[in-house]
């Protein structure tokens, strides 16, 4: 297993490929289990807030958006969540 696909990052992509298949239950559960193994993971919690965003879940997506942009404030995720903040994105 390389270094990239330990950890949080199997199963953030893991969630990815279920939420592209339209397989909602299966892709919220596997970003739960990503946010559970690394809860400060600013790409986990973009790609999270994304994802509860186009599920109509506003204020979990706006609540992982915000912790993104203070715990990964240095790391482009945390940009990318601080833009989610201010409805950049």
């Amino acid at each position: 297993v390389a270094a990239d696909e330990s950890g949080v990052h199997l199963p953030r992509r893991f969630a990815a490929v279920s939420w592209a298949r339209g397989e909602l239950e299966a892709a919220n559960l596997q970003f739960n289990a990503a946010m559970r193994l690394d809860p400060q993971d600013g790409g986990t919690l973009f790609a999270a807030g994304m994802f509860m965003r186009g599920r109509g879940e506003t204020d979990a997506a706006n609540e992982c958006f915000r912790f993104g942009a203070e715990r990964a404030n240095e790391s482009m995720w945390g940009i990318y969540c601080q833009d989610a903040v201010t409805g950049l994105i």
